[in-house]
Parts: C-alpha cells; sequence; structure tokens
C-alpha cells in the first residue's frame, strides 16, 4: 500500500506589478504650449515564481488560476493558451486565466502555460501533471466454506494493486450477515459464519482519490450447533438506593436451534448495583449511587451463549445542607433567600426548586432559579418549606421559620434641643418608639456634626452634648438622628433639631411668669396679665418705641440644656402656658422667644434743607448681616433704589446690618415725612432687611423700617411670609453704634421666664 503521508506540494505564488510612465514635451518659453511623452518599447510579459505540480485522479479536473503568476511590465491585459505534452494523459484548456486540466489516463505529462500581450511578446511557465490510476484486482479471492461459528481470513494486499501505489482503505459487506458476517481490520478481511445458508461477500478497496476496485466472494455456510443470540437490547435502568428492577431476560435472547436457555447476570460494582436470576427473571437493586454494568449471559445445553450488557444508573437523591434560621422581615417589605447552599447533590445534578407558605395571609413565596422570594403580609409566623429536585425526580425539604413582624414606629416627634456650649441634654427616646411586638429596642445615635454636638446613648436616654465648633455667637444648628432597632433588625428613626449658641438667652424686665401659669408683661405703662395668647406686631410699647414679637416659645430642663415644649410653639406673638399644663412633664419650664425694639429719638425738630446732601448710612450689628456702602448726592436727585433687600443665611457668619435715612443738619434723625417728600419725590422711604432661615424651624421673612406719614418709624412683618426675623437663641442685645445726639437703637432680645411644675401641682 501506498504511504498515504507523501506530500502533493503544489505552490503557487502571486506578485503585482504596476508601471508608472511620465514624459516631459516642448512649450514656447513662455509657459505655453503642449506636452508629449516619449514613445517607450513594448516590453514582454513575465513570469512570477512556478506554477508546481499537479495530482489529480483519473477522469476528474481542476481548474488553475494563473494570473498571479504573470504580470505584464506595461499593464497590458493578458491572454493565456495552455498546451500538453501528451494529451492522452492529460488535456489542458484556456479560458482567460482559468487553465482546465483533465486527467485522461494514468501517467504524467507537462502542461505549458503561455501568457501574451496585444504586441504578441509571451511568457510561459510549466505545470507537472499527473494522473492517478484506481486500483486493480490482481488475483481474484476464492469462495469460502465456513462451518456455522467458524472463521476465515484474507489478506487484500495479496489480491488487489495499485499502480500508483496509494491504496487508502478496505471495506467488505456481506449480502445476508445473519449467514455469514464479514469484517476488515487494516487489509485483514475476517468472513464469519452465522447461520447455514449463502451469501456474498463484496470486498472494496480505495485510493486517495476515491477510486476503487470490487471483488466478490461466495460464502457458503453448513448447518452446526448455534449459539444463542442477543436479539432485543436491554434499555438502561436508573434506580434509586434500595429501588429494584425485573427484567424477562426470554425476551432479550434466542437461539436458532430453539434451544432451552440458561441464565445468568453479573455486576461490575456491587457497592452501586447487585442483581439475581431465578429463571428467565433478573432482579436489578440499587445499593448507592453511581453506575454499573450488568452483564447477562444465556447459554445453551452445548454451552455455547451470548452476552448483553444493561447500564444501570443508581441516582442519589439531593440533600438537606445545615438549616435555615429564622426568616424576619417586616409587614410589606420583601426579602430574598438563596437556597443552593441548604441542599446537596452527590450525583451532580441540577436542582430546581420551589418554595410555599403555611400560612398565605402571613407571608407568600415564590422561586426563580436558586433564589426564594418572601413577602411579608401580616404580623406572625408561617412555615417556609422550600423543596430541590433533581432531573430524576428526587427530592429533599427544608423548612425555615418566617417572622413577620411590625417594625418600630416613631410614636411622637422629639423636641427640638437648646443648649449652650459645654451644656447637654438628656432625654429618654423610649417614649418617641413603639413596637407592636413589644420587643424590647436597641438605640443608637449620632449627630450631622460631631464637631457642633456629640451624641452618646445609655439603653434608651441619649445625651447630646454641645461641644463648641459653632460658627460664632449666631450659633449652629444641627441635626440628631436617634435609630430603634428591635431583635429581628427592623428598624425605625427619628430626628430632632439641636441649636448650640456660645451664649444663653438674655432675660427682659418687665415679663414675669406668675404663679398660675399666666404672664405678667409691663408694656410702656400698662401691666397686662396674659391667660390668652399677645400678638405683638409693631405694638406700641412706649411713647417712642415699637415692639414686635417675631416668635416665643417653652422649654422643659432636661440635662443641663432645655428642650421644647410640645405644641407651644408660636410666630409673631407670646401665649402663657397656663392652657396646657395637663399636658406638661413635671419639670422646670422657661418661656423664651425674639422680640424686636426700635427707640426713636423724636427730640431733634431741625427742617432738612433740599438741597443737602442725602446719604444712605449702614450700620453693624454682631448677627446676620450684609453690608451696603454710603451713597451720596444731591437730595433732589437722590435715588433710593439702593435701599434693596439683602440675603441673610443662618448657616454664615455675618453681622446684622440696618440703615438709616439721614440729611446733614438733621442729626441723623428721620425727617418730616412731608420733608422727605419734597426732597426726594417719594411719598414714603423704606429699607428691608430679608432674612433666610433653614428648616424645620424657620423660614424667610421680611422686616420692614422704614418712614412712615408724620415722621414716624414703621416696623413691618410680612404677613404673607410669616416667621421671623434673625436666628433664634443668638442675637443677645444688639446695640447701633452712636450718630451724634440721635440713637437709633435695634434690639432682638430673647425673653425667658423660668418657673417649675411640681408633680401634681399645674403652676409653672
Amino acid at each position: 500500500m501506498r504511504d498515504m503521508s507523501r506530500p502533493r506540494p503544489f505552490h503557487l505564488v502571486a506578485f503585482a506589478a504596476i508601471t508608472i510612465m511620465a514624459g516631459c514635451g516642448g512649450g514656447d518659453g513662455n509657459g505655453n504650449g503642449t506636452i508629449t511623452p516619449p514613445t517607450q518599447p513594448n516590453q514582454a510579459p513575465r513570469a512570477v515564481g512556478n506554477l508546481g505540480e499537479l495530482e489529480l485522479a483519473l477522469r476528474a479536473e481542476v481548474i488553475h488560476d494563473v494570473s498571479n503568476n504573470f504580470s505584464d511590465p506595461d499593464g497590458d491585459r493578458l491572454s493565456f493558451t495552455a498546451t500538453s505534452s501528451d494529451p492522452g494523459i492529460a488535456g489542458a484548456q484556456a479560458s482567460d486565466a482559468n487553465i482546465t486540466i483533465t486527467g485522461v489516463a494514468p501517467g504524467t505529462a507537462t502542461i505549458t502555460v503561455t501568457a501574451r500581450d496585444p504586441g504578441g511578446l509571451t511568457a510561459s511557465l510549466p505545470l507537472g501533471v499527473s494522473v492517478n490510476g484506481p486500483p486493480v484486482l490482481t488475483d481474484s479471492i476464492p469462495d469460502h466454506i465456513l462451518a456455522e461459528g467458524a472463521s476465515a481470513t484474507v489478506d487484500l494486499d495479496d489480491h488487489f494493486t495499485d499502480p500508483d501505489d496509494d491504496v487508502a482503505s478496505y471495506e467488505a459487506e456481506s449480502s445476508d450477515a445473519s449467514v455469514a458476517s464479514v469484517s476488515v481490520e487494516g487489509s485483514t478481511a475476517t468472513i464469519t459464519g452465522v447461520s447455514a445458508g449463502t451469501a456474498t461477500v463484496t470486498f472494496t478497496v480505495r485510493d486517495e482519490f476515491g477510486q476503487d476496485g470490487t471483488q466478490e466472494v461466495g460464502v457458503t455456510v453448513e448447518e452446526a450447533n448455534q449459539a444463542p443470540r442477543a436479539t432485543d437490547s436491554i434499555p438502561a435502568q436508573e434506580l434509586m438506593p434500595d429501588g429494584e428492577v425485573t427484567l424477562d431476560l426470554s425476551g432479550h435472547f434466542t437461539d436458532p436451534d430453539d434451544d432451552a436457555l440458561t441464565y445468568a447476570g453479573e455486576t461490575s460494582d456491587a457497592d452501586v448495583a447487585t442483581v439475581m436470576v431465578d429463571g428467565s427473571n433478573a432482579t436489578i437493586t440499587g445499593v448507592a449511587g453511581g453506575t454499573a454494568t450488568i452483564t447477562f449471559t444465556a447459554s445453551d445445553p452445548d454451552g455455547l451463549s451470548a452476552d448483553q450488557e444493561a447500564m444501570v444508573t443508581v441516582n442519589t437523591p439531593p440533600m438537606p445542607e445545615g438549616t435555615i434560621d429564622e426568616i424576619t422581615l417586616r409587614v410589606d417589605a420583601s426579602t430574598t433567600l438563596v437556597v443552593s447552599g441548604y441542599f446537596s447533590d452527590a450525583d451532580g445534578d441540577a436542582l430546581s426548586y420551589e418554595a410555599t407558605s403555611s400560612d398565605d395571609d402571613i407571608a407568600t413565596t415564590s422561586a426563580a432559579d436558586s433564589t426564594v422570594t418572601i413577602n411579608g403580609h401580616a404580623a406572625g409566623t408561617a412555615t417556609l418549606t422550600i423543596t430541590a429536585t433533581d432531573p430524576r425526580g428526587a427530592s429533599a425539604m427544608q423548612e425555615a421559620t418566617v417572622a413577620v413582624k411590625t417594625p418600630p414606629m416613631p410614636d411622637s416627634v422629639p423636641p427640638t434641643h437648646d443648649m449652650v456650649v459645654g451644656n447637654h441634654v438628656e432625654l429618654d427616646f423610649s417614649t418617641f418608639f413603639t413596637d407592636e411586638d413589644g420587643d424590647e429596642l436597641t438605640y443608637t445615635a449620632v449627630t450631622s456634626d460631631a464637631a457642633v454636638a456629640t451624641a452618646s446613648v445609655d439603653g434608651s436616654v441619649v445625651t447630646t452634648t454641645a461641644a463648641g465648633e459653632i460658627d460664632d455667637s449666631v450659633g449652629t444648628v444641627v441635626t440628631l438622628t436617634v435609630t430603634a432597632t428591635d431583635p429581628a433588625g427592623l428598624s425605625a428613626e427619628q430626628e430632632a433639631m439641636v441649636r448650640v449658641s456660645a451664649m444663653e438667652y438674655d432675660t427682659l424686665a418687665g415679663i414675669t411668669v406668675l404663679e398660675d401659669g399666666s404672664i405678667s408683661a409691663s408694656l410702656g405703662e400698662a401691666t397686662l396679665t396674659l391667660t390668652f395668647c399677645l400678638p405683638l406686631n409693631s405694638f406700641f410699647f412706649e411713647p417712642n418705641q415699637y415692639i414686635t414679637s417675631h416668635w416665643s416659645e417653652w422649654q422643659r430642663a432636661a440635662g443641663t440644656g432645655w428642650v421644647t415644649a410640645p405644641g407651644t410653639h408660636q410666630d409673631g406673638r407670646i401665649c402663657p402656658i397656663t392652657p396646657r399644663l395637663d399636658e406638661m412633664q413635671d419639670g422646670t419650664y422657661r418661656m423664651i422667644g425674639h422680640l424686636t425694639f426700635v427707640t426713636v429719638d423724636t427730640t431733634d425738630t431741625g427742617a432738612p434743607d433740599p438741597t443737602d446732601t442725602l446719604s444712605v448710612v449702614t450700620s453693624t450689628l454682631r448677627s446676620p448681616t450684609f453690608d451696603h456702602e454710603a451713597e451720596s448726592g444731591p437730595a433732589q436727585d437722590a435715588s433710593f433704589s439702593s435701599l434693596q433687600s439683602g440675603l441673610l443665611d443662618a448657616a454664615q457668619p455675618s453681622r446684622a446690618s440696618h440703615r438709616s435715612l439721614a440729611l446733614p443738619g438733621s442729626r441723623f434723625r428721620p425727617p418730616p415725612a412731608a420733608e422727605a417728600r419734597a426732597a426726594s419725590r417719594v411719598a414714603q422711604v423704606r429699607a428691608s432687611v430679608h432674612a433666610t432661615l433653614r428648616p424645620p424651624a424657620f423660614t424667610r421673612s421680611n422686616f420692614d423700617l422704614g418712614l412712615a406719614g408724620g415722621g414716624g418709624i414703621e416696623i413691618g412683618l410680612s404677613d404673607a411670609l410669616g416667621v421671623s426675623l434673625g436666628v433664634p437663641y443668638t442675637f443677645g442685645l444688639l446695640d447701633m453704634d452712636k450718630h451724634d445726639r440721635d440713637s437709633l437703637k435695634h434690639r432682638v432680645l430673647s425673653v425667658r421666664a423660668i418657673g417649675k411644675k411640681r408633680r401634681g401641682e399645674k403652676q409653672p
């Protein structure tokens, strides 16, 4: 046989050639004329590389593209021809650059390919061609006579040859495999008598080109005792451990002589599966997970036998792994559980999962792949059952308790904390949370800025301490966040505002808390006992003084600081605590607030000169502020647009600003409205201060100071915007600088009245 690994070299080499031609021509010397390129002689085509050799089968055709094996220096289009040195061996025909070679007879020939340009110049390349011949029979194979069960071998190399020594394979086929069977290994064929009768065996030899030669051989099989035969294959069996299956082997074997057969069975692995045979019945029993092969044997009385195998797989069911901890979630909440870690499968089977709840009113559940989702609906407990199933239907279960709880809930809003640097507020936050399950709660607390105030927890008591890093005397507001958590990890939060300042509130003479919880207020010459709320908005206090209340509230002592008494914060008025005594805890209380006083010096009656210069003067207070430079000009041309609003931000260190209108010679007094109208051609002059305050306790408000009819000072609090000017608890007493004899004094005062409520008593 010819060595099939012998290489068949065939090489194609492609090149591309580009010829660039340039010429020059004459002109008239002035840049005009034509350029006539010189005439180049025609150049012959060029062969590129070689065409190699080609081997093909008899009567086969091969098309070979030679366009890349020729080039033309002039870029001319080439035509091609092909001629064979022996047309009886190989034929050749050219179509453009495609050369068709045909194998005519075994042998070798040379195909000459010629490329020709339009000028008749040529270039040629040879192509070696070898035409392969088919295998042929050299010595016929004799007929065979065999006994049933006997075999004979034939060396096919002795009976076939190939002119090119390239035999690739041998094949054999019986016309009746029930009479005689045949097999081939290499060049050796084995003929086996199966049963009495005749058959024809056909031998085929093929070379590497698929060309073949055949011979038929007659086979006669003489009758003899024949062995049993396996007829119907035994299907693969799948069992669980301790599971059984019984097979009737008589349906899987037969005997040509109708002999009575005996049966036996043997397992390849008794640790996986065992087998017992009783008559023709075989019982297979699963032992443990794995696979085993059961070999069944059927034997006739002469000892001839036949075997048949059956594959047995013993499936190991999934197994629970560990336990699932109690699952806790809140009402209307959901959680997920990846359950693949709670099951294992010794066979490595992919498991599917299902989940059910014992009480859908409390919790429902669903499974997607290995993720189980639990949804809480109502407080209570339910049992979650998770089932893992392998592809064969074996399963395992795990159960877990689902506790659906109502999370801790805020019970009431914690009060605002109010303290100066170094003081602290102690407050039991258990009164601000509830837990419907009665669980014991744990508390944590943190402030939004630990440099201003810190928080610590002892049980349910939260201590908030003013650390001291505040903007300035204005103070700073931070947020205290307290979290209550139940044993299941469910939690709720409450927030409280914490005011921290550098100084305590000033006291105000004339405001007294009476024993019955009412307020005694000396307002000018009048003294009022307040058992009701008194609105103060530009309230006439003394002959030359007006008062406005921006806000007030009652506070209860807590630690060394104070907390707001619920429901006592008032805007634009002061109120006694009397109506709320029954609602208040025992303790020490104080009333604080913000009041604005404006005192006007009206002793100077000198009239302004309309020709004088009108100035806008800025005075500076401690907090908060915006700056406005003085402007001047003739009185009749003065523009008051410069008295525009400014923005005050409680979070920014600043100084308060106050403006007054002054005319030289009037010693900084407010001129009568008529004089101002004559000087400025406006009926009223008004300057505004706007304060932007941070929620939740404060909003923007307008404080208007201006000249009213008759020369008085007009103080107004914008009704539309509501709350007070200024940042609470930080203004203290603010005095403007003195200007000449007149004094315009602006005070923002806190009002503090302290009393104690004793247990069982109603006085503050």
